[in-house]
């Protein structure tokens, strides 16, 4: 009975360390589908609360952004870089299209650098869609730290 015991707990180790990788896996992916909508949320609730500010006047205004690039990294680090750039660009919602300046648009975001997490990257504008349905498109290349 005594040399069971110390078995047992051996392989009740083992048992545990060879079960964990496997749980991890889908784990990740839960985490990062759960970041991917608290950030849909809240670019959502943000649009929601610009939207009710502008509804008396009936010019068109500035309804979704929408930011894609041509980063080819992990899936945590496409979705942390474009949270940051829809930070850059969350006070256009909700905001009269004619009252945007798009040179002051294109020099605020053409050539910057942005930290996300641990790295650097420089954005270049590719192309700017302003309308109801706001579209930014920007080439991603890796910065060195300043």
């Amino acid at each position: 009975m005594r040399s069971r015991l110390p078995a047992f707990f051996l392989g009740l180790l083992a048992g545990a360390l060879s079960i964990w990788p496997l749980c991890a896996w889908p784990l990740e992916g839960a985490h990062l589908e759960r970041d991917a909508l608290l950030l849909q949320v809240e670019t959502l609730e943000h649009r929601l609360e610009r939207l009710q500010e502008t509804t008396a006047s009936m010019e068109p205004v500035v309804e979704s952004l929408e930011v894609e690039t041509d980063l080819s990294e992990t899936a945590a680090g496409r979705l942390a870089l474009e949270k940051a750039l829809l930070t850059l660009l969350k006070d256009l919602l909700g905001k009269p299209i004619a009252q945007v300046d798009p040179l002051l648009l294109k020099s605020t975001l053409h050539q910057r650098v942005l930290r996300v997490g641990e790295k650097y990257y420089q954005v270049e504008l590719q192309y700017f869609i302003l309308g109801p349905k706001t579209l930014a498109v920007f080439h991603v290349a890796p910065a060195p730290s300043p």
